[in-house]
């Protein structure tokens, strides 16, 4: 195993305030965010399917909002077949880990995820071996670890399902909100725009330094949505298992479908 210590930026903290030319619009009004979804840690899980967008893909990002149950605990989300075949986050013990590793061969970290149970951004991005990821809208120093050659040019292209709040045996335990993919790679001042200063805001149009809403794929609002729908067909709402969650860049695309995780009022 080899491994090399790139720096990516300031390290963990409060992140960065956007800039007033950075702030995202919330459409005209208020952005309802109103619910998030509430995994136990062992099972709770929402299925959205096979993403063809990403299967074999040189470009992605993902951008989400998480608030563990236990301080310096980081989520599990993404799609995964054994140790070969991998991206996205997973908790495995005590440690936070990223990965993306195609045929036997990619790259894995270790982060430090913050000592708290507040809510926090995170992003990932990933271009044909570069990786990067941002905490509350600052880069994250990490140590990439080889897996295999080490070198990975594009995201594996299996038939697994990508998960939110699941990351293959690894599951998230806390909440998780506003979950979105990019067929690109989000630079700092997208990261920043997005982040918005702590509080989410609509990915569906460009603003202020937020310029990639052509390459949105993918947005879970996980309870939010008009189509987002509790167990038994109601609407969404606190305390219900959730059913359908619409992914609202690209309606009846990889929809995901709950397994046991509830909504929540609790919000960013």
């Amino acid at each position: 195993m080899t491994h090399s210590t790139i720096s990516l930026g300031v390290g963990l903290g409060g992140g960065k305030s956007a800039t007033s030319s950075g702030r995202l619009p919330s459409g005209g009004g208020p952005f309802a965010n109103t619910l998030s979804g509430s995994f136990d840690g062992t099972d709770d899980n929402v299925d959205c399917g096979v993403l063809s967008a990403y299967q074999g893909a040189s470009n992605m990002s993902m951008s989400f909002w998480f608030k563990p149950d236990s301080s310096g605990h980081g989520p599990s989300m993404g799609s995964r077949t054994g140790s070969t075949n991998q991206w996205g986050f997973l908790r495995a013990g005590s440690t936070n880990y990223i990965q993306i590793v195609t045929g036997g061969t990619g790259k894995y970290s270790s982060f430090t995820a913050p000592s708290d149970t507040n809510w926090h951004h995170y992003v990932l991005t990933f271009q044909s071996n570069t990786y990067a990821l941002y905490i509350d809208g600052s880069a994250v120093s990490m140590t990439l670890l080889n897996i295999g050659l080490g070198s990975v040019p594009t995201l594996h292209s299996q038939n697994v399902s990508f998960h939110l709040g699941r990351n293959a045996t690894f599951y998230s335990d806390g909440l998780m909100d506003e979950v979105a993919l990019w067929t690109a790679t989000l630079d700092q001042a997208n990261v920043t725009a997005i982040y918005n200063s702590g509080v989410p805001a609509s990915l569906s149009s460009d603003s202020g330094d937020y310029d990639q809403s052509s390459s949105l794929t993918h947005w879970w609002r996980v309870g939010d949505d008009s189509a987002d729908t509790s167990s038994g067909g109601g609407a969404a709402a606190s305390g219900n298992v959730i059913d359908n969650v619409e992914n609202v860049a690209n309606s009846g695309t990889n929809d995901g479908t709950g397994s046991g995780a509830t909504y929540s009022s609790i919000t960013p």
